[in-house]
């Protein structure tokens, strides 16, 4: 199964909505610790999905020819 465009738009909203609670956790000076350590595992997920997202849209290679499919046809 691939990434999808939702699973990333699923992801942002997740680390925007983590992102907050961290932010309040702070100021009612609460430790953040847990909530830090799962909004970088949040991250990391998001990054990979974008990273595989990117991947699946960028124009693929041609592949080479052989020697021989080179010059098969040349004299």
């Amino acid at each position: 199964m691939t990434p999808t465009q939702a699973d990333a738009d699923t992801l942002y909203r997740r680390l925007e909505d983590g992102y907050q609670k961290i932010e309040k956790a702070q100021q009612e000076k609460r430790d953040t610790y847990f909530l830090d350590e799962f909004w970088l595992s949040l991250l990391r997920e998001y990054q990979a999905v974008v990273s595989e997202l990117q991947k699946a849209h960028e124009p693929q290679p041609e592949p080479e020819q052989s020697a021989t499919q080179k010059g098969m046809f040349e004299r």
